[in-house]
């Protein structure tokens, strides 16, 4: 389990953006966004009043995604190429999601309460978008939520468009 999600979450990333990066000089620049996780920032200190299984191995990996997104942004900027990361500021509640919560609580997975969970990942694309659009000097070794990402960059405060349940 942990050298596949460390495979599949930081090892892919760096490969395909190094790969990336020499196209992008040969073209005067680009930007590189990289997908992390509120996961990456752990439970915090304790004491803990909950039992947390299984999610160790995804937030390191995830932190360890954050940590090369600045690495690589600090050393890419003089090509005019930004390195940024960006996770959902809401869980998405589609697909991977759905299936993950599934299989920790099948008997109650009926029963979750999906109040605020996003319908789509929509924002997650517009923030992307505006990540491409910003100047990739200036915009870059950030790692925000979606709504932070459009905030910092478009002035984004009301992100009433975005469907939640």
């Amino acid at each position: 389990h942990f050298h596949l999600a460390f495979q599949i979450n930081v090892a892919t990333p760096a490969l395909l953006s190094r790969l990336a990066a020499t196209h992008m000089r040969e073209i005067g620049g680009g930007a590189i966004i990289n997908v992390s996780s509120g996961a990456s920032r752990g439970p915090g200190a304790g004491p803990y009043t909950e039992v947390v299984q299984n999610r160790t191995i995804y937030g390191l990996t995830k932190a360890a995604l954050e940590r090369m997104t600045q690495g690589m942004a600090a050393e890419l900027w003089p090509d005019n190429i930004s390195v940024n990361a960006i996770m959902p500021s809401t869980q998405i509640w589609v697909g991977g999601t759905i299936y993950v919560a599934q299989q920790r609580n099948p008997e109650g997975f009926d029963q979750i309460d999906l109040t605020g969970k996003r319908k789509d990942g929509t924002i997650m694309g517009d923030a992307a978008a505006a990540i491409i659009r910003a100047d990739h000097q200036v915009y870059t070794g950030q790692v925000k939520n979606d709504a932070d990402t459009l905030t910092a960059i478009l002035g984004t405060t009301d992100f009433s468009k975005y469907p939640v349940y």
